[in-house]
Order: C-alpha cells, then sequence, then structure tokens
C-alpha cells in the first residue's frame, strides 16, 4: 500500500511476499458507477484488513482475441485505467495478456493460478454480469462456491440503473 499505484504487466512482476490482498476483477475501460462501486469495495476491504487493493484487468479485451470485429471500442488506454484506479485507491493493477492460453483455463483454474496462488487473494469484489473461465463458464455464483472453498470472501454486486 504506497503512495505511488504499483503496475504489474504481467503475472512474473507480482511481488513474491505478498501475504493477502482484496481483489477486483475486469477490463474497467471507462469507471463507470458500478465499476466505481467495485473499487470501493475492494478498497474498503483492503484498509480493514491492512494489504493492498489490486484491479486486475486484461488487455487486450477478452472478446477482441475471438471476435475482433465485435470487440468494444476501448474508451481509454491502460495507462489511463490505472490512474482512474489509482484516484479511487487502488494499490496495484494486474495486467493479464488475454491469450489463447488464458483464455483455455477452467475457471477453476483461473481463480486458483491468479487469485488464490498469485495474489494471495483474501475478498473479492465483482459484478453479478462477471463470466470467467474458458468459454466464460464461470460465473458469480462459480466464483462465490470456488471463494468458500479456498477461504476468500467473494461480494457480487448487482448492477446498477
Amino acid at each position: 500500500m504506497s503512495a505511488v499505484m504499483e503496475i504489474w504487466n504481467e503475472t512474473d512482476s507480482v511481488p513474491g511476499n505478498l501475504t493477502g490482498t482484496s481483489v477486483t476483477v475486469g477490463v474497467f475501460d471507462g469507471v463507470h458507477r458500478g465499476h466505481q462501486q467495485l473499487i470501493a469495495t475492494a478498497v474498503r476491504t483492503a484498509r480493514e484488513h491492512d494489504v493492498p487493493a489490486v484491479m486486475v484487468t486484461f488487455a487486450p479485451h477478452p472478446v477482441a482475441l475471438f471476435r475482433p470485429d465485435a470487440a468494444p471500442a476501448m474508451l481509454g488506454t491502460l495507462d489511463q485505467r490505472a490512474a482512474t484506479a489509482a484516484r479511487y485507491g487502488i494499490d496495484a493493477m494486474l495486467v493479464i495478456g488475454f491469450d489463447h492460453d488464458v483464455a483455455a483455463w477452467s475457471p477453476g483454474d483461473y481463480f486458483r493460478r491468479i487469485l488464490v496462488d498469485l495474489l494471495h487473494a483474501r475478498a473479492v469484489a465483482i459484478g453479478e454480469n462477471f463470466f470467467f473461465g474458458h468459454r466464460a463458464a464461470g460465473t458469480c455464483r462459480t466464483m462465490q462456491e470456488l471463494g468458500d472453498r479456498h477461504g476468500v470472501d467473494v461480494t457480487v454486486h448487482g448492477l446498477l440503473g
């Protein structure tokens, strides 16, 4: 929890001495009210547990890998996402290079590799429309079940109208 937000480009740049984190996961392009709510939850939980608040994001957008014509136009750069995240209190941003290898991970593989083994997450905040893992097989319910299995508190926020 430093004064300057860290950017971890790829998993090998994550410090090996993490003992816990509070995480939110998503593309976070154009941080709207729903994103702000997720970030606020991650930051609040991080402060309660004296661990870093980490935003996990992807580059490129996952849709761009399989359907480039359907990929949403990005509203900002990774640096702009990082600056916005820092303003909301995020301590570090992990950028996962979304490629065919990552896309092939099962929801359980993703949860274990990124949230448990790499980030030692104590808590995760996601939206109810969050999907993850191979062919987006993991839902917010899957995330909660994996959290229960691995001792990670998963908060699911409803969509804001």
